[in-house]
Formats: structure tokens, sequence, C-alpha cells
């Protein structure tokens, strides 16, 4: 199970197909993201999402996304979408998303770093270091990915000098790893974790009624928190004084590009 997981968040897979291929189409909802379904029809038209919608899409329908099919006509069909082309998430080989499955620490991991707009490159590069964790040697295939969230200071591990990369990964930590990756961790006051989920709800990173925080964060809620962070908030101006969103600052995507 455990290789399938990671082979839908590593394997590339391609992104776009031609059109006349299923449009995504109205389907179920996440209360706990507080999200809204997407819609579209078919022969390449736009998905229409009233809070996520990023564009515009070609007008010709010469480019459809890829949805996997296991969120298609679901509310993850856009934001997965999305993430693919900016090469947050990637697809995998058996075409599935699995929305549902828990999101380990390992695995939010790679994906933070991707936002970031690290390369594969520089991946690999920091995975070529020891880090300071005793179970993530550099034969773990996610080393790199943590080395350079430890040395952002976006994890921290644990004090028996671990961090547990296969654990399942809680609503309250992913909401900090990614408020510190945004720049906001001066901002996480008072007690954890509510202070964390205080400043999520601040950002518009999750809308109320919050999510438990020590519930364990699924795939597709990953998927449509980061891409809210990717589009909707600023990064900190400390990072970023123009105030441009991580999709501008770190992965090139500009306001009004196509897709």
């Amino acid at each position: 199970m455990m290789a399938i997981l990671l082979a839908t968040l590593v394997v590339g897979a391609p992104l776009w197909r031609s059109p006349g291929a299923r449009a995504v189409a109205a389907g179920p909802l996440s209360e706990i993201t507080g999200a809204t379904a997407t819609s579209g029809d078919e022969g390449g038209a736009p998905p229409e999402h009233p809070e996520f919608r990023e564009g515009p899409w070609p007008a010709d329908g010469s480019w459809v996304p890829v949805v996997p099919s296991d969120v298609a006509g679901t509310v993850y069909a856009g934001p997965v979408s999305r993430l693919q082309t900016l090469g947050v998430l990637t697809g995998g080989a058996d075409g599935l998303f699995r929305p549902g499955d828990p999101i380990t620490r390992a695995e939010a991991s790679a994906v933070l770093v991707r936002l970031r707009g690290y390369t594969a490159e520089q991946v690999a590069a920091a995975g070529d270091a020891p880090g300071r964790y005793a179970d993530v040697p550099l034969r773990h295939w996610a080393a790199g990915y943590v080395n350079l969230m430890d040395s952002l200071g976006v994890v921290r591990g644990y004090a028996d000098g671990t961090f547990r990369p296969e654990e399942s990964v809680t609503w309250a930590e992913f909401l900090t790893m990614l408020i510190r990756l945004l720049g906001y961790g001066e901002l996480l006051q008072g007690s954890w974790p509510e202070g964390a989920m205080g400043e999520a709800e601040r950002l518009g990173l999750i809308t109320d009624p919050a999510p438990a925080p020590d519930e364990p964060v699924t795939r597709g809620e990953v998927a449509v928190v980061v891409d809210r962070a990717a589009h909707r908030v600023p990064v900190a101006p400390a990072l970023d004084p123009a105030g441009r969103t991580p999709a501008q600052l770190w992965l090139g995507k500009a306001d009004g590009a196509e897709f």
C-alpha cells in the first residue's frame, strides 16, 4: 500500500489530454475544507469552481486537464489538476489519487518542498547530505525533501531525534508546516495546536467549522488546502514584499496565465 501511495505523489504522468475527454462534473462537497463543487461541460470547457477556479483556460478547448479517475466529479478535481500542472502533485502510474487516504509526514514534506519551488536536482542534492533525523537516512526516498524542510525551519522533528516519516500527519501538524513555509511562523502564538488552527483560519487556509486538529489529514484535503495556499495566500512580506502568492513567486505562474 505504501508503494502505491508514494507512486501517486512521485511518479510522473501526462498532465493534459486532447478535446473530447470527459470534463469534470458536479460532485460532493468537503465540509471540513469549506469547498464548493466543481462542474464542467463536454468538449474541453474549463471546470467552473467559485472558490478555486484559476485561468483563463484556452478558449478553443485545445487543452483539457487530466483528472485522476477517483477524483473526477468531486471537489478535489480542480485542486489536484491545478497542482499537477504546477508540479506540486504528480500523477500516479495507475491513474488514481486516493483522496480519502491519509498522507504521511514524508509525503507532506515532498508536497510542500515542491510548493516552495525546489527542483528535482536541488532535492537530490539535499538528499546526498546527512540529515539530523535518525529515521531518515540517506537511502530514504524523502531524505532530500525532509532535509530541505528542516533547513527552512518548517519541520523540527521529535525530542528523540526522529522525524517519523511514515506516520500520518495531523491537521495541526500539516497546517503548522504550511504556515511556516509561507513565512508566517512568527505568528504562531499561544498554545498549540489552537494557535496554528487560528492562524490557518485567519490566512484562509481552512474555514469554519475548522477540522479537528488531531485528526489525520487526507490526501484530498491536502490538495484543497495547498491549492488555496498556492493561488490565494500571499507569502509573508519578509519573503516577498510584493505580496505574491506561491504560484506567482516560486512556481512562475502569473495571475491570468493559461494552464
